[in-house]
């Protein structure tokens, strides 16, 4: 019979070799065809368990052959939430069960997690938080604009001089509500410098009612001159065209705007003598309207009228007249009651000689408006959400979206993509690309609200809802994030525990935002992130090596990450990039990376067993050289019955050792073993090789066996595992 070290020289001098032999076997080879043809049309955990021939070669691959009719055992583990540290596939001390569950895609109901959805649930939330921010930030960009134009507009400004600067051509067209996406200056010109006293002069509709008040408001003359602006005149132009272009880009609330209408109220009130004076000012009204909770879209202006004018202590008068039959009534009714008291008009309408407002009630006025005038917003912001999270669940393919104006403008609002700068054609070229192709209509666009669009929804090229196709699965980067905390030493401090939280917190949340490879190669705090959670943090790896690693085809037993080390192998195993950097669509119950990495440890399982059917000593010296660089503490050693065995093996201890407090059992392979050691190939191999020598004697499988002469001559002076042999 073959010595154990004998044995395992043979597999482990060439494993690619003896992994070779066993590929090239027929049964072998039948098995994992099958296994990868087949493995992609699992839907449920019933379908994989239901699936004898499947679930058996996944649970020979994991070590796990002897479980495989514990159907429903195995069914508990599959289902649990690794995220969880309670969850049943945690409690279990067998470290390889959660190893198993990882390999997977199930989600607690049993369903593959991943199936074809217009938005997951992050998306969704991403695009719903943005919208709430993009009231801001839109409001930011305005001012921005609005403040240009404050600075930069001249009384004597000509049409020329207006139309060469195109920020301020921009304000001013938008402050008219005029598209110009499809205009051409020449033809603005021509509006501008029409008869702006004869509406005639100007096209018939709408469009052409717009150029008629925009003329009327800038007066050029028919040759484009500007006109003898007073600077009162151009004050008055400056503000009316600053509240117009807020007005019409939805910042009737921003900061700018409301300040705006507070100080053209204050001014106007002053030289207000007739209630019909006030209510001839539509922004005075909106203004009042506004500060007493009213909704000034759904008011009329002689309401204004009618309460100012009311005698409060008369029963029969309009505003004590109002009805109150819902709680809603109550309110109106509240709100005109407390505007007829503020204000000081007679029944005749005409202000109190000593003014229709005190400055102490102007600024309780000012108050009020600041108080009230987001209340609108808020309420439309609301229900623009609702509406978008109910339909958006609905949608079925790229034209539904398309062709739905409110979910269209609620997304592109979402991404700061202005819905009236954007043809549909172009929106679908963008829907339909593949973020993690840098040669992909969007990316090449170069523009990174388009990509935030793109990202934001999940469409194949043929514009129908597809899977989610992120770099990583949620399963990976909750596993991963488990890894990187099982690290943490036992002795860490608070302040190590709360640094890892941070960055674990990071991990989850920066994940799920990356659609390409280079996005996750870029960051360097996820990239360490990763090497510290497979334990490989002290090994320095550049960005291009990081793009090798993770385009990997690790079918290939040459292949690039697998030649760095297991880690690595398994790095790229749960990452979903195929060999072209590429992401691939997530839909199936394992990624590209999970079924090749199933398959190779089917063949490492293989052959480990096949050399245990020579010498079993042989196959436990094979998966320990397997599993021990994965080893970080005592713990996992124990937690694994068989790199106990290997290890109590190795150093003689006595079988006994098993029934101690295992803190006890820990601390005595403290005392024997330096963890760094095993990801030391050579080092590694010297304990091995003193496994297999030791195992012999003990079994006395061969008593010539040249592994017991090993033992005596190898120096035990030195340190780390070669110091013990």
């Amino acid at each position: 019979m073959l010595s154990t070290l004998l044995a395992y020289r043979m597999v482990a001098n060439d494993p690619d070799r003896a992994l070779a032999r066993v590929e090239a076997n027929p049964v072998n080879k039948r098995e994992a065809e099958y296994y990868q043809d087949n493995i992609g049309n699992v839907r449920s955990v019933d379908d994989f368990i239901g699936n004898f021939r499947l679930f058996r070669f996944a649970m020979t691959a994991y070590g796990l052959e002897e479980k495989v009719n514990q159907q429903g055992f195995m069914r508990k583990v599959l289902e649990s939430d690794l995220s969880d540290k309670n969850s049943f596939a945690n409690r279990l001390v067998d470290k390889r069960f959660v190893a198993f569950a990882k390999a997977f895609n199930f989600s607690a109901d049993g369903s593959v997690s991943s199936t074809p959805e217009i938005q997951t649930a992050t998306q969704e939330n991403n695009t719903v938080e943005a919208y709430s921010e993009w009231r801001v930030r839109n409001a930011t960009a305005a001012a921005a604009e609005t403040n240009y134009f404050r600075d930069h507009f001249r009384g004597d400004m000509s049409v020329d001089d207006l139309l060469n600067d195109d920020r301020l051509y921009q304000v001013v067209m938008k402050s008219a509500d005029i598209d110009t996406t499809y205009l051409s200056k020449s033809y603005v010109r021509q509006m501008l410098t029409a008869d702006y006293t004869d509406r005639n002069a100007f096209p018939a509709g709408s469009q052409g009612a717009k150029y008629f008040e925009l003329a009327g408001m800038l007066r050029f003359d028919s040759t484009g001159a500007a006109p003898a602006r007073t600077p009162e005149y151009t004050a008055d132009l400056i503000d009316q065209t600053s509240y117009n272009y807020n007005v019409n880009t939805d910042n009737i609330d921003s900061p700018q705007a409301e300040q705006y209408m507070v100080d053209h109220f204050t001014s106007k009130i002053d030289t207000i003598t007739n209630v019909n004076d006030l209510v001839a000012d539509p922004k005075a009204c909106r203004y009042i309207f506004v500060a007493f909770g009213l909704d000034p879209d759904l008011e009329y202006s002689s309401s204004i009228q009618q309460a100012l004018t009311s005698d409060l202590n008369d029963p029969n008068s309009w505003v004590r007249k109002l009805p109150v039959d819902s709680a809603a009534d109550v309110k109106r009714k509240t709100s005109y009651m407390a505007m007829a008291s503020m204000f000081d008009f007679g029944t005749d309408g005409t202000a109190d000689p000593a003014g229709a407002i005190t400055d102490e009630e102007k600024q309780q006025l000012s108050a009020l408006f600041h108080e009230h005038n987001d209340d609108k917003s808020e309420t439309m912001d609301k229900l623009s959400t609702a509406i978008f999270r109910g339909k958006i669940r609905k949608v079925t393919t790229l034209n539904s979206l398309l062709y739905d104006k409110s979910l269209l403008e609620y997304a592109l609002k979402a991404c700061d993509i202005d819905p009236e700068k954007v043809s549909q054609s172009q929106l679908r070229k963008v829907l339909t690309s593949d973020l993690s192709d840098p040669k992909s209509y969007v990316n090449r666009l170069g523009d990174e609200r388009f990509v935030n669009l793109a990202a934001s929804f999940n469409f194949d090229a043929n514009g129908k809802v597809g899977a989610p196709k992120p770099i990583q699965t949620l399963r990976d980067q909750q596993a991963t994030a488990t890894l990187y905390t099982a690290a943490l030493s036992s002795s860490a401090t608070t302040a190590q525990k709360a640094k890892a939280k941070e960055e674990v917190t990071y991990y989850l949340e920066k994940m799920p935002t990356l659609h390409k490879l280079d996005d996750f190669v870029a960051d360097d705090r996820l990239t360490k992130f990763v090497l510290a959670a497979h334990g490989v943090e002290d090994q320095k790896v550049t960005p291009s090596m990081w793009k090798k690693i993770l385009a990997s085809d690790i079918t290939d037993p040459k292949n690039y990450a697998s030649s760095l080390g297991s880690q690595f192998a398994d790095i790229a195993a749960s990452f979903n990039f195929d060999k072209d950097g590429k992401v691939a669509a997530s839909d199936n119950v394992q990624t590209v990376g999970g079924v090749a990495k199933t398959r190779q440890l089917f063949l490492r399982q293989t052959m480990e067993t096949d050399a245990g059917q020579q010498n079993e000593g042989a196959r436990l010296a094979l998966y320990f050289q397997r599993k021990a660089p994965e080893v970080k503490s005592a713990y996992d050693i124990l937690a694994d019955k068989a790199l106990t065995q290997a290890v109590r093996t190795a150093f003689g201890l006595p079988d006994q050792m098993s029934q101690m407090d295992i803190d006890v059992q820990a601390k005595i392979l403290d005392k024997k073993l330096n963890y760094d050691d095993f990801k030391d190939p050579k080092k590694l191999d010297a304990l091995v090789a003193r496994f297999a020598a030791m195992y012999d004697l003990k079994n006395d499988t061969s008593a010539s066996s040249p592994a017991v002469s090993l033992i005596s001559g190898i120096n035990t002076g030195g340190t780390g595992l070669l110091g013990y042999l």
